[in-house]
């Protein structure tokens, strides 16, 4: 089964809101959906890796993702948590970060995503929420629902 890597940022603000936006209508992994943004690692040739590159090279490439989807420049912090498992015809393994924002307006690119704000996330995520990446949120919400602040 063919391997994949992704990361996401869970960027908070001082209330304790997270950012989190639509997914497109167009994506072919949970279309209209609300999520974290994310991406896909991939290597120098912009391939997909199978492999697990640098935790750096993971960063950099997130924090490109997000400029690029939503117009905000970030600062990437320590990782939050990590799930691996099937989804959607291949072999997933998430990480999400902390992450603040440092600049950039934000405005959706309409590729990726339609829409932005900042929300509170277990009302905009729900209990059960569809991508890895925000399952690893939400579980760490409902561990410790201020862990967000130790990480600021």
């Amino acid at each position: 089964m063919e391997k994949r890597y992704a990361t996401a940022a869970c960027i908070f603000n001082e209330e304790g809101l997270v950012l989190i936006a639509k997914r497109a209508p167009t994506k072919i992994s949970y279309p209209n959906t609300w999520s974290l943004p994310s991406t896909y690692v991939r290597d120098a040739a912009g391939n997909l890796i199978n492999d697990m590159t640098s935790e750096e090279s993971a960063r950099q490439q997130l924090a490109g993702a997000i400029k690029k989807k939503l117009g905000l420049e970030i600062i990437l912090g320590r990782t939050i948590g990590r799930k691996e498992g099937e989804q959607t015809g291949y072999w997933l393994t998430m990480t999400d970060f902390m992450g603040i924002v440092s600049g950039g307006s934000m405005s959706p690119n309409q590729e990726d995503f339609t829409e932005a704000g900042f929300y509170a996330p277990l009302e905009r995520l729900g209990d059960r929420p569809h991508g890895f990446c925000a399952r690893i949120l939400v579980e760490r919400l409902k561990e410790d629902p201020e862990f967000w602040k130790k990480s600021s």
